[in-house]
């Protein structure tokens, strides 16, 4: 299976990283990676580091609020675009805000005909969104109401994201996955052999 991996929020700032890594942050992938049988889609924006920035809610804040309009803008959907046609996936997967940036991406231009499956993993998208149809895509979301984050993004936009609470779209397979791993649990997700075992199935 190819997977097209789409990174969510903050990955300038990430406490655990000292720059934006080639993965996406997606660990648990990184032999798929190598081999080639999956791809890291990296759309961050870049923001200085200096005075601690990675521990600074003004920076965070900031940086959060440049990424939100950076998802609605045209010159990334069309890279994302071309870059899901070139790679053809089976199966689109998105992190946080990378959930609403792929949202974007399909309520406009929809999906490869490759893609038949996309998954939701913490996503930052209202849990009252509703999901284009498409006749050969499933959604599943994987959700965690202590996702710290997330609630900090529910204060912010006065909506409950879906990564939080569940998507009230009926055609979405809502799944509970309790985060354990790190002390991040938001981003450190993606170094949970857990989640990489149920993803393959």
């Amino acid at each position: 299976m190819k997977r097209f991996l789409i990174h969510g929020y903050g990955k300038s700032l990430d406490i655990s990283e000292s720059e934006i890594p080639a993965n996406g942050g997606f660990y648990i992938f990184d032999a798929e990676l190598s081999s080639g049988d999956a791809r890291a889609f990296l759309w961050a924006v870049p923001w200085s580091r200096k005075w601690l920035a990675p521990w600074n809610p003004w920076a965070q804040l900031q940086l959060y609020r440049a990424e939100r309009k950076e998802i609605q803008k045209d010159a990334l959907l069309e890279r994302l675009g071309q870059e899901l046609r070139e790679f053809q996936p089976d199966q689109v997967i998105c992190h946080s805000m990378g959930a609403q940036l792929l949202v974007n991406y399909v309520e406009r231009y929809g999906l490869p005909e490759s893609v038949r499956s996309v998954v939701f993993v913490q996503a930052d998208v209202a849990r009252t969104e509703v999901l284009p149809v498409i006749p050969h895509v499933s959604w599943s979301n994987y959700w965690c109401w202590w996702d710290s984050a997330l609630w900090i993004s529910a204060v912010l936009n006065l909506r409950l994201p879906c990564g939080l609470v569940g998507s009230d779209d009926k055609m979405v397979s809502n799944r509970f996955f309790g985060l354990s791993k790190g002390p991040n649990l938001h981003q450190d997700v993606w170094r949970d052999s857990r989640l990489y075992q149920i993803l393959r199935q």
